[in-house]
């Protein structure tokens, strides 16, 4: 099955007066970098939501948001780590004394430390919260998956149909390249035949040359192992998890062989051939670069 790596899920869950909002969006990437946007009171599970997010997900930079309503919390209480205040001004009346600089410290100096003053919410459980949090994350990966997954069905469907084309081209270079051979043969004679003489041509001494010329451009083999690429690349599209990273590697592979066929034969048709080949095998490295 191909899934792509953008895609979009969103899911809203209610219980016990809570209201979660969840949102999952990605897009391509080489590696799974996952980025968190949650209230700082369940930073503890951030871990949790990774662990989540990597049974969905294998890569593509990931962001998922969470969004919490409580109406019954509240967080009109500060609390204050007095004993980190402490040791912050012990710190600056020795950095102070030990090298004669002025300790101009102050109450606006800790007003914006986070760590040393933070509102304090009256009736909120962490643990209980994180369930309920859990329950809308995973049902917008769910949904965020079904949409990777129908934009992938579409993107295979499209390559699908570009191996068609490049087998069918592959069919007509196989059969044009005897008679390219045996063209280049004809102008060969033609121009020795023209700058020697007809009776001074060596039958069997071009025979010999015209062998060798048809050994150097044959193109059997890499028509050959083109056309396994083809198959094998089918073969990952119709996988239960389609790679990638492996269709990434097929397509370099098929645009070596292509490259090989276009220099070996010097061919007007075949040369033909081989850009539409290449254009195709483009498009679907730009397709294949969004499948996870």
């Amino acid at each position: 099955m191909i899934r792509s790596m953008t895609g979009f899920g969103r899911s809203e869950y209610t219980e016990n007066g809570t209201h979660v909002t969840a949102e999952v969006s990605s897009v391509n990437g080489r590696f799974f970098d996952l980025k968190v946007k949650m209230p700082k009171s369940i930073f503890d599970y951030e871990g949790d939501l990774r662990k989540i997010a990597q049974k969905y997900i294998d890569r593509g930079r990931v962001t998922i948001s969470i969004n919490l309503d409580q109406p019954g919390l509240k967080a009109d209480k500060l609390k204050v780590d007095y004993e980190t205040i402490d040791l912050y001004i012990k710190l600056a009346e020795e950095i102070s004394s030990r090298y004669g600089i002025e300790n101009n410290i102050d109450v606006r100096t800790f007003l914006g430390l986070s760590e040393i003053i933070q509102w304090e919410e009256n009736g909120f459980d962490p643990e209980s919260m994180w369930v309920i949090i859990k329950e809308a994350v995973i049902l917008a990966f769910k949904a965020h998956q079904a949409m990777r997954e129908n934009e992938g069905a579409t993107v295979g469907k499209d390559i699908s149909n570009r191996l068609e084309v490049i087998n069918s081209f592959i069919n007509e270079i196989e059969k044009k390249s005897p008679e390219a051979v045996k063209a280049n043969s004809a102008r060969l004679r033609k121009k020795i035949e023209n700058f020697i003489g007809t009776k001074a041509l060596d039958e069997n001494r071009f025979a010999m040359e015209v062998a060798l010329y048809a050994d150097r451009v044959d193109i059997t083999e890499e028509c050959v192992r083109l056309r396994s690429h083809c198959d094998q690349f089918k073969q990952e599209l119709e996988c239960d998890k389609t790679s990638g990273r492996k269709l990434s590697f097929l397509l370099q592979e098929m645009n070596r062989e292509a490259n090989t066929i276009g220099s070996k034969v010097l061919d007007a048709p075949i040369s033909q051939k081989v850009v539409l080949i290449k254009e195709e095998l483009e498009k679907m490295r730009e397709q294949g670069a969004n499948i996870e």
